[in-house]
Parts: C-alpha cells; sequence; structure tokens
C-alpha cells in the first residue's frame, strides 16, 4: 500500500508540474503575442512618423509672412522656365555639408537643389556627403580649388587674415537682418569683395549672413555700458573679442561646443551670440532669471563656394542657370532658415523661458557706439594705407542697407530673381532677367 500511495503521489505532483508548464508556456506565448502584436503597431506607428517627418523635412516652410515667395518658389508652386535644351551627360556636384541631414537648414537646401535638377532637365545635380565626410570643416577653400569637393562652405570669417574689404562685416553695429545683409553683400561683391574672394581659388556661389548677435546673460541684467564692464563674454571670433573689449568686457573665446559648459557652470557671465545658435544650442534652458540685451552687435559671412573647372566646364546655357538660381537661393536660406528659425522658434523659445528683453535707450545706444568707434576708424585706416577704397565701400553699404531695409522680404526675393546682380562670376553673355511664373 505505501509504494502504491508513493506512486500516486509522484504521479499527482507530475500531473501538477505538467500542469504549470502547460500554464507557464500558455502565457508565455500570450505575451510573446501581446509584446509582437504591441511591436507591429509601434512600427507601423513610426513608419507612418517617419513617413510625416519626411513630407514635413522635404515640403514644409512653414508659414512666415513676408516669404511667400521664396517658400512658393521652393515648393515648386511657382517656376522659372529656363529653356534648357542641353542633352549632354550631367554636371553632378559634390556637395560637402558641414552638418549631419537632419539639420533644419535642408528645409531650405533639399527643395532648393531639387529646383535646381528640374530647372536644368535633370543636368544639374547636387550630390551632398553630410557630417565633414569630403573634408574638415575648415578646410573649404582649399578642398574645392582642389576638387574634393565642388561647393562648401568657405566662409571669410574662417581665415579673416586672407581678406581686407571684407572684413567690414566684422564691423560693430551694421545692424541687418539676414535677408538685407545677404542682398547687400551680393550687391557689393563685383565692386569689393570678388578681387580677394577669387584669390583663394574659387568662385562665390552664394551667401549666407547669420542674424545678428545680442547679449545674453543670466542672474544679471545688461543695460548700461557699467553692467557689462568686466563681465566675462564668450564670444567666437577676434573681431568679436575686439568689440567686447572696447566695451570694457572680457572676451572668452568658446568654440559652440564648448559654451554650454561654460555658461552653465559660470565660468562665461554672458554669451555673444544670435537667437537661432543661443536657443538651438539649449543655452535658453540655463538658468531661472534670463536677459537679452537687444544690439544687432555683429554679424558673421557663411558664403559657399564652387570649384572653378567644374563651372568653367559647364555649357553657357548651364551657367545661366545655375548662376541665376544661386541668386535665388541666398534668399531661400536667408528666408526660409534664418528667418523662419529665429521668428517661428528662437523668438518663441526666449518668450516661453521668460526673458527679460532690454532695448537700450538712444542715449545708451549712442555711448556703445562711441566706445567701439576706433574698431571702425582701424579698418578704415589699415585698409587706406594699402590703397583700397573702404571709404567708397562704407558709404556704398549705407546706400545699399537703407535700400533694402526699406523693403519685405518677398520684394528681396523677386528682386533677386528678375534683376539678379551681374558680375559675381565672370563668363560670357550671361543674362540679366529671369521672371517667376
Amino acid at each position: 500500500m505505501d509504494v502504491i500511495m508513493s506512486w500516486y503521489n509522484k504521479f499527482l505532483c507530475n500531473i501538477k508540474t505538467k500542469a504549470y508548464l502547460v500554464e507557464g508556456m500558455s502565457r508565455l506565448v500570450m505575451s510573446c503575442i501581446f509584446i509582437a502584436s504591441l511591436l507591429i503597431v509601434e512600427n507601423a506607428a513610426l513608419a507612418q512618423n517617419k513617413s510625416k517627418a519626411k513630407r514635413i523635412f522635404d515640403n514644409d516652410f512653414g508659414i512666415l509672412p513676408g516669404a511667400e515667395l521664396a517658400a512658393a518658389y521652393a515648393s515648386g508652386e511657382t517656376q522659372i522656365n529656363t529653356n534648357a535644351n542641353y542633352t549632354g551627360e550631367p554636371f553632378i556636384f559634390r556637395y560637402s555639408a558641414f552638418q549631419y541631414e537632419q539639420y533644419k537648414a535642408n528645409w531650405a537646401m533639399k527643395p532648393a537643389w531639387n529646383v535646381l535638377a528640374r530647372e536644368t532637365n535633370g543636368k544639374i545635380k547636387i550630390k551632398p556627403y553630410w557630417g565633414n565626410a569630403l573634408h574638415a570643416f575648415g578646410d573649404g577653400f582649399t578642398s574645392v580649388e582642389s576638387g574634393i569637393s565642388h561647393e562648401s562652405l568657405c566662409s571669410s570669417s574662417f581665415s579673416p587674415k586672407s581678406f581686407d574689404l571684407n572684413r567690414v562685416w566684422s564691423l560693430p553695429f551694421i545692424g541687418l537682418t539676414s535677408p538685407v545683409a545677404s542682398r547687400v553683400y551680393e550687391d557689393l561683391y563685383p565692386k569689393y569683395f570678388k578681387q580677394e574672394y577669387e584669390k583663394q581659388g574659387v568662385y562665390l556661389g552664394h551667401t549666407m549672413m547669420t542674424s545678428p548677435t545680442h547679449i545674453f546673460s543670466k542672474d544679471f541684467p545688461i543695460r548700461t555700458l557699467e553692467d557689462l564692464r568686466g563681465k566675462k563674454i564668450a564670444v567666437t571670433g577676434g573681431d568679436e573679442s575686439k568689440i567686447i573689449k572696447a566695451l570694457g568686457g572680457v572676451p572668452i573665446l568658446l568654440g559652440t561646443q564648448d559654451r554650454y559648459t561654460a555658461y552653465q557652470r559660470g565660468t562665461v557671465d554672458a554669451i555673444l551670440t544670435n537667437d537661432v545658435a543661443f536657443t538651438v544650442g539649449g543655452l535658453a534652458e540655463i538658468g531661472t532669471r534670463n536677459y537679452k540685451t537687444v544690439l544687432s552687435l555683429t554679424i558673421t559671412p557663411l558664403e559657399a563656394c564652387v570649384n572653378r573647372e567644374m563651372f568653367d566646364s559647364m555649357p553657357l546655357e548651364l551657367k545661366d542657370i545655375f548662376y541665376n538660381w544661386n541668386r535665388r537661393f541666398s534668399q531661400m536660406l536667408q528666408q526660409l532658415f534664418w528667418e523662419r528659425q529665429r521668428v517661428q522658434q528662437a523668438l518663441p523659445t526666449l518668450e516661453d523661458r521668460g526673458f527679460e528683453v532690454i532695448h537700450l535707450s538712444p542715449s545708451e545706444l549712442a555711448r556703445w557706439k562711441v566706445a567701439t568707434q576706433p574698431i571702425v576708424d582701424d579698418f578704415i585706416e589699415r585698409n587706406e594705407r594699402k590703397g583700397l577704397p573702404v571709404r567708397e565701400l562704407l558709404a556704398d553699404l549705407k546706400t545699399l542697407s537703407e535700400r533694402f531695409s526699406s523693403m519685405t522680404m518677398n520684394e528681396i526675393f523677386q528682386d533677386a530673381s528678375e534683376y539678379p546682380v551681374q558680375g559675381i562670376i565672370t563668363y560670357s553673355n550671361p543674362t540679366k532677367n529671369t521672371k517667376l511664373d
């Protein structure tokens, strides 16, 4: 009997064990099915979001009052009939981009490249290489000249000692918006900047100009020159250092990647930068009492250069299209990236974070301009010693600034389209007028 009972208990135990195993397996299978279902739903949602993001990335230019013409041109709603007849092999421009593909400037760049391909019937195409894949960030001039890339960022601000008159953009209180500054730059370029820029062995493709800089601070406001004196101000370049010194501050040269930590830890008291750079870099999130002192103190040219051999090898009609497209491209970047970012994202971010916006009184602003006048005087004297027409440049800069500052962004874009500046690149028989349809 004991043997029978022992066998019976083992039997029941095995049954229970199997039951537990079956129940456990059943639960595991159900869990797998549930997780798989979630993954299917999640992947479908991700795919939908990626598709939506791609549509936004490629086609959505936002609603920025005054930039409707640039947005319509970028989206293909308005077109230019170029009557391109070239039937040979296409020209593929290797474009070296310092930014990665997700960078927001591409909201304007990618559609603009599509426009260029359409206007040339696919005979000029831009092939981007993202994230400095072809060469380092500061090697644009040498790399484009040698043909490693056919187009890249080649800013005169990278090597200021190689330029004379072009350093006018480093002077304090020029005070232009980025679309106006870009248009003024291109008008001045053939007469004043072309010779020294082409000494680098390249052609100018198009311009970008940053929006003007202001001083951002936390924990203390800057309302007067006295408030700035002795304060450590983060800057990005030598000319900015001169300006801050002239104003009584202590310039601290920092790269973009080092600013966040320095500002957070108090290594610097304030930062001289533009609205877009300040908010995109996350600096606006630091601090509880935040201030922006409106100055429009400096702007920075961000030119794109083009390989000479590539441009010279194209037939005349493609040169025409490429040249005139670059005039429109410049304004597309200014209006659909810089102004769009500033108005639609940067300024609302500052408002949401409770920044106090400080406008200097006319008399106080005059004091700041007097303090920095020696920098302007030195620029004039230095260039006059070299026999350069610096006073004429400053007079033309003032006249053009007043002219284009009175125009809307739509009017500037239309002017750049219908009356593109001549002589930025010298070639035979360029067309002068191109109208939007």
